[in-house]
């Protein structure tokens, strides 16, 4: 009786790898794509175990509050943690990518996070911090004011100090010292995917997209925003140079920055102003802006400085010198 051996021929081989090449397409993105997740997880998970330890370092060294601006934070930040690069607000996209998504896939264009505000911390009208960490770390950075570290002096409920290891736990956890940092943090540098629960992390921060008018990198509000003249003979937190004469005490244009940060949104510079205008020139006025009316701008007279610039939208000249004295009441349009 013959007995015949079956080999496996060429046509077989082909057969196989192309179903595996098949599953293949199907399965390893989904693999790769997980594998990346947990990646950054365990990024995070190390990142803010530093972030943590950073905070009770400061925080032993009563370093952690009391600043006014997020520059002088990161300034004391930077001794704890090692830079390799620091941006202000306008360079913000040279320490952090330029637009990146939020979780359910909303654009924030970086160039609009101009101050503490923009990242939810509304207390915070400071400009914004950039900085690139030696690990590839990439973050933008505030101080949170509102922050209340634990008092490493008198961390039980009595007054006087108690050192049992539970309840310094407890005291430490119900009030987290790292809770005065507020950051858009990025574990993979500008390589991508650049979204929000991916390799981007909202720590103690919140960011949005823009819900008014787009005019090129400009978010426009698409109403007027209302405000109340405000004293700043004293108060110098919104006007540094209208300090001293009849104007002071009531001072529009202060005001209208005011409102604006409050909202984690700002005035429009010059520039900006003009672009939006010229929009609407064009016929594309998307922002419903009034072509009656002068509108203020970020921009103060280099002299005198009881004067900022204005913009009217019923003119073709390029700005209009004449009335702006920081107590005329022009109007708010908010951007960021």
């Amino acid at each position: 009786m013959n007995k015949f051996k079956k080999a496996i021929t060429i046509c077989d081989i082909i057969i196989a790898m192309t179903i595996i090449g098949i599953v293949g397409i199907y399965v390893l993105p989904a693999f790769l794509g997980n594998s990346n997740v947990t990646a950054w997880a365990k990024q995070k998970d190390n990142f803010e175990a530093r972030l943590d330890e950073v905070a009770k370092q400061m925080n032993a060294n009563q370093i952690l509050t009391g600043y006014s601006t997020n520059e002088a934070f990161l300034d004391n930040v930077q001794k704890y943690l090692k830079l390799s690069k620091r941006c202000t607000s306008s360079n913000l996209t040279d320490c952090f990518v330029s637009s990146f998504k939020t979780s359910s896939g909303d654009t924030i264009n970086t160039s609009s996070l101009t101050t503490g505000a923009s990242i939810g911390k509304t207390t915070n009208t400071s400009a914004i911090t950039g900085a690139q960490l030696s690990d590839g770390v990439n973050a933008i950075v505030a101080y949170d004011p509102t922050c209340t570290p634990p008092d490493w002096y008198n961390v039980s409920s009595g007054s006087s100090y108690n050192s049992d290891a539970a309840s310094i736990t407890q005291k430490y956890t119900a009030s987290s010292a790292a809770s005065c940092f507020s950051m858009v943090y990025d574990v993979n540098g500008s390589k991508g995917p650049n979204q929000v629960d991916k390799d981007i992390k909202l720590f103690n921060a919140s960011v949005s997209a823009c819900t008014g008018a787009q005019i090129g990198s400009i978010c426009v509000e698409t109403s007027d925003t209302a405000y109340t003249r405000i004293d700043t003979c004293t108060d110098t937190t919104y006007d540094t140079n209208l300090t001293a004469n009849s104007f002071c005490s009531n001072n529009a244009w202060a005001a209208a920055k005011k409102v604006c940060d409050l909202k984690g949104m700002r005035l429009p510079s010059k520039t900006e102003l003009l672009e939006i205008r010229d929009n609407f020139k064009r016929g594309g006025n998307t922002a419903g802006m009034n072509s009656i009316f002068y509108y203020w701008t970020s921009d103060e007279y280099t002299t005198p400085q009881s004067k900022a610039w204005h913009v009217h939208f019923s003119t073709t000249s390029e700005l209009i010198p004449s009335g702006m004295d920081k107590s005329y009441g022009g109007k708010a349009r908010c951007v960021k």
